[in-house]
């Protein structure tokens, strides 16, 4: 649980939490990205409305808070992704940032939480170390080549060892529990501050699910189909771990494989030709009898 904090004075906490599900979008004339985001229209945003149809992961929250007379709002446009399974204290954290405008989506499992990376492109992850049964700083691995968006491990773990694995695994920070509502704060601000300043600087590859496209440390984009980003993405959410061809063409080309169908293979022929010749190496490589995997970009 939070730990409660004085300053933290609620007097208009709003914002709406839709269970998961595609019915619960596309009502008061919001529109469906190609996504598959639920995009709100300005009324509806105005009573902090929006969710994540497609993957049916969680709902996306916004709100105020006032203190001292001043109304503070968040500058983030990309939401904070919350990945903890204790739906009680996720709900908590996503409550504090809300109340100084930062647009959360809470999910609480990883088949959601990797849907969620997807599709919202967030500004900032907090996620929980352990997921039931599930060690997520075992799976950061696979949110990398997706995001670059900062991860802070929400954990009781104060095992050193553990935590200097954890960083050189590719988490950004901790955050012990319990969480204090203040340092929650002060670490994001931190961290989304940071990732403004770093994200100018930065020169790597990388994929950005929301634009749906792939940039090259120069900045520039890839000219990708749509067909062939989308078979870039579905590997990337399982770096190092081969995908059949049956699943990718079902995942992307909405039909099973056939033995006599090399449309799988001609898109990754295709895919392979590009990043090659833009300098990204072979990304894209081949599992015998199993398909294909995606070992991740270099770093520049």
């Amino acid at each position: 649980m939070l730990q409660a904090r004085n300053e933290m004075v609620f007097i208009a906490r709003w914002g709406v939490s839709l269970p998961p599900g595609p019915d619960n979008c596309g009502i008061d004339g919001d529109a469906i990205s190609p996504a598959g985001v639920c995009i709100p229209g300005s009324p509806v945003l105005q009573s902090g409305l929006a969710c994540i149809s497609a993957a049916g992961v969680g709902s996306l929250r916004v709100g105020y808070h006032q203190q001292e007379s001043e109304m503070t709002t968040g500058p983030a446009e990309q939401p904070i992704l919350i990945i903890e399974d204790d739906i009680a204290l996720a709900t908590e954290i996503a409550d504090a940032l809300m109340a100084f405008n930062y647009p959360t989506l809470v999910v609480h499992d990883w088949d959601a939480a990797m849907a969620a990376v997807a599709k919202i492109a967030p500004g900032l992850i907090l996620m929980d170390q352990m997921l039931g049964r599930v060690d997520t700083l075992s799976r950061i691995h696979q949110i990398r080549p997706v995001t670059d968006a900062p991860i802070v491990m929400l954990t009781g773990n104060r095992v050193e060892a553990d935590r200097i694995i954890a960083l050189e695994l590719g988490a950004d920070d901790f955050l012990s529990k319990p969480i204090s509502s203040r340092e929650l704060l002060a670490r994001v601000r931190a961290h989304l501050r940071r990732g403004t300043v770093s994200s100018e600087r930065k020169a790597a590859w990388r994929i950005e699910p929301r634009e749906r496209r792939i940039y090259t440390p120069a900045n520039v984009a890839l000219e990708l189909t749509a067909t062939e980003f989308e078979l870039v993405l579905v590997l990337s959410r399982q770096v190092g771990e081969p995908i059949s061809r049956d699943a990718l063409s079902r995942e992307v080309l909405s039909r099973p494989y056939r033995a006599e169908d090399r449309s799988i293979d001609n898109l990754i022929y295709q895919i392979r030709l590009k990043i090659r010749d833009a300098g990204g190496g072979d990304v894209i490589l081949a599992a015998r009898g199993r398909g294909y995997y995606f070992t991740g970009f270099a770093e520049a």
